[in-house]
């Protein structure tokens, strides 16, 4: 591998950062919650249950992030039936190419397309994800799919 590849492949790898759960340390490109102090988002619904230091508001944030990438890939698995059956089978390459393809494909749905169902089921913060997957696979059992 050239000099130069190696140079551009470290600048793509540099800065990036990883965000975890709580059975993580917090460490260089590894973000995890402070342990200890409130994280879920409903601990601090409320004025008075704001966040009171930088840690708390860490975790706050750490939360909201999470919450939106959860909200994405429920979005994603009920859009896209290849995730929701695994891809497990397929070597790693593979997996990459048909998780960037469905992040390729849900941009421009959400561009061009505004008035879908699965987006507007999945835009609401507040929305527990496992609850509205087993909530959109009932109601696609049930009735007729526009998918």
């Amino acid at each position: 591998m050239s000099h130069m590849l190696l140079v551009i492949l470290y600048k793509m790898l540099v800065d990036k950062y990883y965000v975890l759960d709580n059975g993580f340390r917090n460490t260089k490109g590894f973000l995890a919650p402070y342990k200890g102090l409130r994280y879920h988002l409903q601990d601090y619904r409320g004025s008075e249950r704001e966040p009171q230091n930088p840690k708390e508001l860490f975790n706050y944030r750490h939360s909201s992030l999470c919450n939106v990438i959860e909200r994405t890939f429920g979005a994603w698995k009920n859009r896209f039936r290849v995730l929701k059956q695994g891809i497990n089978h397929y070597d790693i390459d593979t997996q990459v190419k048909v998780v960037i393809a469905c992040a390729v494909l849900h941009n421009y749905l959400r561009e061009y397309q505004t008035t879908d169902e699965i987006f507007m089921v999945y835009e609401h913060e507040n929305i527990v994800v496992d609850d509205i997957d087993q909530q959109m696979a009932q109601s696609n059992n049930v009735g007729s799919s526009s998918r």
